[in-house]
């Protein structure tokens, strides 16, 4: 895992970048349904969709990851932590508004009641992919695993896109 401490090691600048550039993308990948492994779920009952992260330059040392969570079950479900495959590490965060600046926050554990669904968007939730090892390439994929409190574990793919451009986006809305 990865202390606040570290985070500190992030400068500003780094995450407006990562902040200000993810508000402008919009989801549209294809939806995948991820069982869990070694799970004590039935094989249906957490489902992950429309997983992506925003490509970026290969200067830049962050990115983030974007997701729906679905719970089809009957209880609750807590998500307490997350890696990948490109970054040394990864957190779940919350972007949120203090004083009228954007900050982020470092998120211990996610309860997901049953039958609903948390999206991991640009401004909310999202996974920071801390210290890549690789640059998020348009095109590429990566791996995420999501630890569950009961000790399971849920892995889906991650799509890399670039974001829409700003005419592109005005169109969405």
């Amino acid at each position: 895992m990865f202390s606040l401490k570290q985070l500190g090691k992030i400068s500003k600048r780094g995450i407006q970048v990562i902040l200000l550039s993810s508000v402008l993308i919009s989801t549209g990948a294809v939806a995948h349904n991820h069982k869990t492994d070694k799970s004590k779920q039935q094989p249906c009952d957490i489902e992950i969709s429309q997983a992506w992260a925003r490509a970026l330059p290969p200067v830049v040392p962050n990115g983030a990851a974007y997701f729906t969570l679905v719970n089809h079950s009957n209880k609750a479900i807590v998500l307490t932590g997350v890696s990948s495959d490109i970054a040394k590490h990864s957190m779940l965060h919350e972007s949120y508004f203090d004083d009228g600046k954007v900050a982020m926050r470092h998120i211990e554990e996610l309860v997901i009641n049953p039958h609903k669904s948390v999206t991991f968007k640009p401004g909310g939730f999202h996974v920071m992919l801390m210290g890549l090892k690789k640059p998020l390439t348009k095109g590429g994929e990566f791996t995420m695993s999501f630890l569950l409190n009961d000790g399971s574990q849920i892995t889906t793919p991650v799509k890399v896109k670039d974001a829409p451009s700003m005419k592109e986006h005005a169109h969405h809305h």
